[in-house]
């Protein structure tokens, strides 16, 4: 997992025997037809009847028609060709893999492997699965990962999934819920090959300037060809960046909090929530983070590249932003007084709710509790724990509701 320009596929390069699948290449296909063909091509897999499928696929067209159902995603003999092409090249690894590996002798639980040369095992490389410039629910997802489990149980073959999109783990969970995967995640360029790309391609003569605007853009090779572009038009690099500052703010405020109600029903995540992350990272560089409950908003805020979350010990340990330059976009939103004033009397108004309803809630018990005729032993207890719970979470409404007070003025004089 990576980044786009991080070197994912650059390590790859050095491994042999290897089948690669390029999923942005076959997805990039405007028919069925044409999906079956990169793919089969890609596999080597002959021969592929096309005019059949081209046929089934205009009577499932008319059948559609006439019944006057939409079809959604593959039709029923396009899935089963991909099936088709995936199982057979699952045979041809098994045909090829070491036989002392997949022709195992068992005694008892204990499984006896024979020697072999572990650079003779054919490896799988899928790339960019799941990616964020690939469709999100295609079928082609579901089917890979189950060739790939049954490669990876049968010992076939090592199975390598590509991707910049860290939600590819807990879908892959899924296909091989009782296995481990080994990730490796690489990372941006470090300032210092940033500088030397840069100074590669443009000469700069303000080499302060050059490495204060490359050490708030970071080591992202997306960000940086564009850095390049703006620097040879004429741009400063301080301009340069400003101007993709200007369009990472404008992404965050889309992505982030969603520009219309289409875009914002569409998130996994509140706007209030997002702007608790947003403006913590806006003033560091990094969160401790402990997962307690739902951790979907968070989790859904990584796949989308807003922030990303670093592992220790296998547990997720730093929540930072999603790129270099997207800290820098936080600090810019978060300095809009009159925005973040809005988001802030937001949060308060939704904290004041979540209170109220708990005061709620604490006074229906203590009103049964009261009505009681026979009250049970250690009921004072309880109804004297309601009442102090009700009092903690009147004092915090009442801060609350002071706060929504306050910058509901600031917003109205317009700070």
């Amino acid at each position: 997992m990576g980044p786009m320009g991080s070197g994912k596929i650059l390590l790859l390069n050095y491994f042999r025997n290897k089948v690669f699948l390029k999923c942005d290449v076959i997805l990039n296909s405007r028919t069925d037809n044409e999906l079956l063909l990169k793919l089969s091509k890609q596999v080597g897999y002959f021969p592929l009847f096309t005019s059949l499928i081209s046929l089934s696929n205009f009577t499932d067209g008319l059948a559609s028609a006439f019944i006057g159902q939409k079809t959604v995603g593959l039709n029923s003999t396009t899935d089963a060709e991909i099936k088709k092409i995936l199982d057979t090249m699952a045979i041809a690894l098994y045909d090829i893999a070491p036989k002392s590996l997949t022709k195992r002798s068992s005694i008892g639980k204990n499984e006896i492997v024979k020697s072999y040369d572990p650079a003779d095992i054919p490896i799988v490389v899928i790339d960019s699965f799941m990616s964020k410039d690939t469709q999100e629910n295609h079928e082609l997802w579901g089917d890979l990962a189950k060739v790939a489990a049954m490669l990876v149980e049968n010992r076939i073959a090592h199975v390598i999934f590509v991707s910049s999109n860290p939600g590819i783990i807990k879908h892959l969970g899924r296909a091989l819920p009782n296995k481990t995967f080994n990730y490796v995640i690489l990372n941006d360029a470090p300032i210092e090959r940033s500088i030397s790309l840069v100074k590669k391609h443009v000469s700069i003569a303000n080499a302060k300037e050059l490495e204060d605007s490359l050490g708030a853009l970071g080591g992202r090779l997306t960000d940086l060809r564009f850095f390049i572009s703006k620097l040879q038009t004429g741009l400063s690099p301080k301009e340069a960046l400003d101007q993709l500052v200007d369009k990472a703010t404008i992404e965050i405020r889309k992505l982030g909090y969603g520009d219309d109600t289409e875009d914002s029903t569409k998130m996994q995540w509140t706007g209030i929530q997002f702007w608790s992350i947003m403006k913590e990272l806006a003033q560091k560089e990094y969160v401790i983070i402990y997962f307690f409950g739902d951790d979907t908003p968070i989790r859904a805020m990584e796949e989308a590249e807003l922030i990303s979350i670093t592992q220790y010990d296998g547990r997720p340990n730093l929540l930072k932003s999603g790129k270099p330059l997207y800290r820098v976009a936080f600090q810019r939103i978060h300095s809009d007084n009159l925005f973040a004033a809005t988001m802030e009397m937001q949060t308060s108004q939704y904290l004041y709710s979540y209170e109220a309803d708990k005061i709620k809630k604490y006074e229906e018990e203590l009103t049964t509790l009261g009505q009681m005729f026979v009250k049970p032993p250690g009921i004072e207890k309880r109804m004297k724990f309601l009442s102090e719970r009700i009092g903690k979470s009147h004092d915090k409404a009442e801060k609350y509701q002071q706060e929504i007070d306050k910058l509901k003025k600031r917003i109205s004089d317009g700070i």
